[in-house]
């Protein structure tokens, strides 16, 4: 068993608040990856759980056992934690062997030779790499000693098994090969792992649930899928996704009969049909709610026995509007916004420019890959960013009817980022 519970993690080097209120719960047998972009606090989260660093504020629980109460000054060492590590770098031994290096950790805790030689067998078989026992890590290459290096925390059969970013070091077609034995091998131990990456790609075909981070907060916790279709926020949407999400700015509201009448792209009109009923008064009425409820809980912690608080300023996410003349790279913070003002979320794959549609469009620019072609679609000044399959061929300049279609547009609110629900979005 290896649930690790974290409840209100804090986390500072210096008055750089780099976990801030982490809370989340990696049940027994996951693939959970930490993704985000570089410093947004991946790896501190993992040397958190696995002991490698102290929080400042929070509790950690493995199997219901207190590891970690930042506020009794109690911490259990990694020793205690049944646990292993993978790295970046291999961290072999030069001047071992293969077995030996995977017997390395195994020797250290004393087990007798014949209990070595079946662990360590057992663990290179799993790997497939077994014939390179007798070898040395220079006479391997650079995925070999990455299945070396996992080899030697297989060999303990630890609980959990800590990665970060093992894969990072190795060329396009290893890392393809090493997922597939990374998933396999998860199947096959049934252990808990915890992968840091900050590779989408990775996180989406590794994952059983992905943790997405951001400025040291948890973005959105769910299943690679759900964090694709239905992401939390503005942040979500934009991180996951390759070609990424183009976002539209709207001006909306709610007509009686429930969809809602968008002005966008410089005046185009648009009608969104929410997939399920929804009520945007009061979605905007709870979100008020949810906001001061956490506020109000920030300030509570803070007046806690124990609590350590540090100043840091929060970054604002800017989400990115494609234009033509792309002199501005986000949107800055307006202090005017209001309920009406709306963020359309439409993924590559929703724009169809082959079957007709109600809006005129110009192709900016073309790259087809042979099953498929990424395109650039100008309507006035706002650039889109389309997927067509099939071997049609573009040319730069040409004119088409631009439709959008699916039924996963998302509609986000503009002044908290949140995602409001999803949809169908008409051009008319």
């Amino acid at each position: 068993m290896s649930k690790i519970e974290l409840t209100h993690i804090d986390k500072y080097y210096g008055k750089n608040h780099v976990l801030k209120d982490l809370n989340l719960t990696i049940e027994d047998g996951d693939f959970m990856t930490l993704l985000g972009p570089s410093g947004c606090g991946k790896t501190t989260t993992l040397r958190v759980v696995s002991g490698l660093e102290k929080p400042q504020n929070g509790i950690i629980l493995m199997d219901g056992k207190e590891i970690v109460n930042a506020a009794e000054a109690s911490f259990a060492p990694p020793s205690k934690r049944n646990l292993n590590l993978v790295f970046q770098s291999y961290a072999l031994w030069p001047h071992m062997t293969v077995f030996d290096n995977v017997a390395f950790g195994l020797r250290i805790r004393k087990e007798n030779s014949e209990t070595i030689a079946k662990k360590v067998a057992s663990a290179l078989d799993r790997m497939q790499i077994g014939e390179f026992a007798k070898r040395y890590p220079t006479e391997l290459s650079g995925g070999q000693q990455q299945r070396v290096a996992i080899a030697r925390t297989l060999a303990p059969e630890p609980s959990v098994l800590f990665m970060d970013e093992p894969l990072s070091n190795l060329d396009a077609k290893l890392r393809l090969e090493m997922r597939y034995e990374l998933q396999r091998l998860h199947v096959e131990t049934g252990s808990t792992f915890v992968y840091v990456t900050h590779d989408q790609m990775e996180a989406m075909t590794l994952a059983t649930q992905i943790c997405l981070m951001n400025n040291g907060v948890l973005q959105q916790y769910a299943a690679p899928l759900e964090v694709y279709n239905h992401p939390a926020n503005l942040f979500a949407a934009d991180f996951v996704g390759n070609p990424s999400i183009n976002f539209v700015e709207a001006k909306g509201w709610q007509g009686p009969e429930g969809s809602i009448e968008l002005t966008l792209l410089d005046g185009h009109k648009a009608v969104f049909t929410p997939e399920q009923p929804l009520q945007l008064p009061q979605w905007f009425h709870r979100r008020d709610e949810e906001l001061e409820a956490q506020a109000q809980a920030l300030k509570a912690r803070a007046g806690e026995s124990g609590y350590v608080e540090k100043s840091n300023k929060d970054e604002t996410f800017r989400y990115h509007i494609a234009r033509v003349n792309d002199e501005d790279d986000g949107i800055h913070e307006e202090p005017m916004l209001t309920n009406e003002d709306l963020v359309l979320g439409i993924r590559p794959e929703f724009l169809s420019i082959t079957g007709g549609g109600n809006v005129e469009c110009e192709i900016y620019g073309a790259m087809p890959t042979g099953m498929e072609s990424t395109v650039k679609v100008r309507i006035g000044e706002y650039l889109l960013t389309g997927v067509v399959f099939g071997s049609t061929l573009f040319t730069i300049g040409s004119k088409h009817l631009l439709d959008i279609t699916g039924s996963s547009v998302m509609l986000l609110d503009r002044s908290s980022g949140r995602r409001i629900t999803s949809g169908t979005l008409k051009l008319l």
